[in-house]
């Protein structure tokens, strides 16, 4: 495949809606540039632009988001809508979708003022006062959650069976397919490690979903690790079942006790 543009092209376009679109293309087709690793080409297109790698997040993903919501505006790109309004936008959707289907049309017709976004926001958020609230409780006790798999895993690296010195550390987020974290024996990979947090009913859906995940992640890693609490136990034998039938033996389903993490920690992970 020949190469379209060139990097320093790219990386010099002044409208954001089209540099992230002409940066997702030279991604996907990074190899005709000279790289292999995705960090590698993103790294020297933020050099270019006089930035740092996770600079170049907000515009792609506001892009992205163009792209799924309102296709004519992302194929028109227009001058006049900052990214920052995307953005905005992104985070009023997350409190009502109701308010965003009202307010985008006038954010990307140029009628709407930055106050106005900022004053939209502000309202979404006092009618959601209570379920933040409740949304903000749920995400802790997950934080906690997530931490103290952390801080167990940091202590019982040899519980997952793999011996030797090893190092646990996260998984870098620019990486195409994501997980937690990564499990390494002299800077090799050996295991990806994905945490999963307690969900009132876990659909065949999601499991699909679930280990198709891990399956891209075995292209990288040895084995893929999905640790999930207590409370996923009684759906072990469907994720089990289609785990065999998918023929992903290398994925491994974790149950953690956090109850006894620190006085048994030999019994805390159960690994099937």
């Amino acid at each position: 495949m020949t190469v379209q543009q060139p990097l320093k092209d790219i990386a010099s376009e002044t409208n954001w809606i089209t540099f992230a679109k002409k940066l997702r293309t030279a991604v996907k087709i990074r190899e005709d540039y000279g790289f292999k690793d995705l960090d590698d080409i993103l790294d020297r297109v933020a050099e270019l632009r006089g930035q740092d790698r996770a600079s170049l997040r907000n515009p792609v993903y506001a892009e992205k988001w163009l792209e799924k919501n309102a296709p004519d505006v992302h194929a028109a790109e227009p001058e006049h809508i900052a990214m920052t309004s995307v953005l905005k936008l992104i985070l009023l959707e997350r409190m009502s979708e109701v308010a965003v289907l009202e307010f985008a049309p006038k954010v990307f017709d140029g009628t709407a003022t930055r106050l106005e976004l900022n004053q939209k926001i502000e309202q979404a958020k006092r009618k959601t006062d209570q379920s933040v609230g409740v949304g903000h409780d749920r995400w802790h006790r997950k934080r906690e959650y997530e931490d103290s798999i952390k801080r167990y895993l940091e202590n019982n690296t040899g519980i997952l069976g793999k011996g030797g010195k090893t190092v646990l550390r996260p998984r870098n987020r620019s990486k195409p397919v994501p997980c937690d974290f990564e499990l390494l024996r002299s800077g090799m990979p050996i295991a990806a490690i994905e945490i999963k947090s307690h969900r009132q009913k876990i659909t065949r859906k999601f499991q699909v979903e679930t280990l198709a995940v891990a399956s891209l992640l075995l292209r990288e890693f040895p084995e893929t690790y999905i640790i999930a609490p207590t409370s996923w136990e009684r759906s072990m034998p469907s994720l089990i079942d289609l785990r065999e039938q998918l023929s992903l033996q290398n994925v491994k389903f974790a149950i953690f006790d956090a109850e006894i993490a620190n006085d048994h920690p030999e019994k805390a992970l159960q690994i099937r």
